[in-house]
């Protein structure tokens, strides 16, 4: 089981590498419609539920499909830990922009898109782009997996790198250079891991992978459709909060464990 976990890591970034070329390819030479982009985008983003789903007669011998899926809201969602998850992400958010208003210079407000339009339709294509396809291979399968021979926080740690790595050719076309892009991909990177670590945490205490999916989300939707500022700006005190939150949450639940 352990050789075909790590082809499915492997597989992962060679699939997602090939078909971020050919979006490339369909962008620079046969269309920049935004509309396609989208879908090709997303396509891409199911990169790790597509190889999962090829592969999982060998992942996953002794289930099915449909008891996979099912196993993923194997107990009901626990109201308390989803809106903690909602208000907590909501406060780093609004602190970063706040954050990102004085390092530019700039009016808070003008720093948000709140238009109806924007966020209704930025709020679908980030769910279905990012976390409904990437949840279910990274969350839903591989921190189960790697939690049979490490602790949960080393398992969270493990699938947060892998997953922010696998990130690595969309920080390439950030449009950044040099000590900015270093930046920005470090910020980047302690982000996606914080967040991975406290996905895992909050997956293990209530399994329903909606909490998962409200964690991405958050991330995503705010900074993509409802901040419009410099990206740089914004990642570098997110990363900040999220590192000092997960600390704090990582201390919480040793200390409860113990007990």
């Amino acid at each position: 089981m352990n050789k075909y976990r790590n082809i499915y890591i492997v597989m992962n970034y060679v699939v997602f590498l090939v078909l971020f070329c050919i979006v490339g390819a369909v962008n620079t030479f046969v269309t920049d419609n935004r509309a396609v982009l989208q879908v090709l985008k997303t396509i891409l983003a199911w990169t790790s539920f597509f190889v999962l789903l090829v592969m999982f007669k060998k992942l996953m011998p002794d289930k099915t499909f449909g008891q996979f899926v099912k196993g993923m809201f194997a107990q009901k969602l626990d109201l308390k830990i989803f809106s903690s998850i909602f208000a907590v992400s909501l406060i780093i958010f609004i602190l970063s922009v706040y954050a990102a208003s004085v390092i530019s210079d700039t009016t808070f407000s003008s720093l948000f898109n709140i238009s109806f339009k924007s966020v209704a339709g930025g709020f679908f294509v980030q769910l279905v782009s990012g976390p409904i396809g990437e949840e279910p291979g990274y969350r839903g399968y591989l921190f189960p997996e790697l939690t049979k021979k490490h602790s949960i926080i080393m398992s969270g740690l493990i699938v947060g790198l892998l997953w922010g790595f696998w990130h690595f050719p969309l920080w390439i076309i950030t449009g950044y250079k040099g000590a900015q892009l270093i930046i920005y991909s470090v910020c980047f990177l302690i982000s996606i891991v914080c967040a991975c670590v406290v996905m895992c945490i909050t997956y293990s205490i209530n399994k329903n992978i909606l909490n998962c999916i409200l964690i991405h989300q958050m991330v995503n939707f705010t900074v993509s459709s409802l901040y419009t500022g410099d990206i740089l700006a914004v990642i570098i005190p997110m990363a900040i909060q999220y590192l000092i939150c997960t600390a704090v949450i990582c201390f919480i639940f040793i200390k409860k464990q113990k007990k």
